[in-house]
C-alpha cells in the first residue's frame, strides 16, 4: 500500500462492543471500536517493538502524560487500549474516534495508543481528518 494515499489510512478493523470488552458506561452509543491499520500507526510514528514514548507515567491499568494543555491517557480495556485526553480548561474528557463510524479507536498495544494520542494532539492532522476527538 502507498502511505501517501489517504484512503489506505482508512483501512482498519471494526469490532463489536462485546469483542472489544467495552463497559456499558464507555461511549454507550458506539456500536463497537475501530482498530487502526498498520499504515496509520506508522504515520503516528509507531514501529513494531517500539518502547513507550518519553514521559508517560504508569498507573494501574493506565498511562498518562502532560501534553501542553492536555493530559493524554491510554487505558486498558480488556485486551485493547483506548486513546483519551482531558483538558485543563474543560471538565469533560475526550476519546479519539473514527468519525465515519463514531467508534472509539482501540489499539492492541499501549505503545500504539500513546503514539496516536501524541500524533493527534493538540489537533488531529489534516491527513487523518477522519479521526477526531469526541466528548465522552
Amino acid at each position: 500500500m502507498n502511505l501517501e494515499n489517504p484512503t489506505d489510512l482508512l483501512d482498519g478493523t471494526l469490532i463489536d462492543r462485546a469483542k472489544a470488552d467495552m463497559p456499558p458506561w464507555f461511549m454507550p452509543d458506539a456500536g463497537g471500536a475501530f482498530i487502526p491499520c498498520d499504515q496509520l500507526l506508522r504515520k503516528a510514528h509507531y514501529r513494531p517493538g517500539s518502547n513507550r514514548p518519553r514521559d508517560w507515567a504508569p498507573r494501574t491499568g493506565t498511562y498518562s502524560k502532560w501534553f501542553g494543555d492536555y493530559v493524554l491517557c491510554v487505558r486498558g480495556c480488556g485486551k485493547f487500549w483506548t486513546v483519551e485526553r482531558g483538558s485543563l480548561w474543560d471538565d469533560g474528557d475526550e476519546v479519539l474516534v473514527q468519525a465515519l463510524t463514531g467508534r472509539p479507536i482501540f489499539t492492541m498495544r499501549f505503545q500504539e495508543a500513546m503514539r496516536l494520542a501524541e500524533f493527534c494532539s493538540p489537533r488531529v492532522p489534516a491527513e487523518v481528518g477522519w479521526l477526531h476527538w469526541s466528548s465522552t
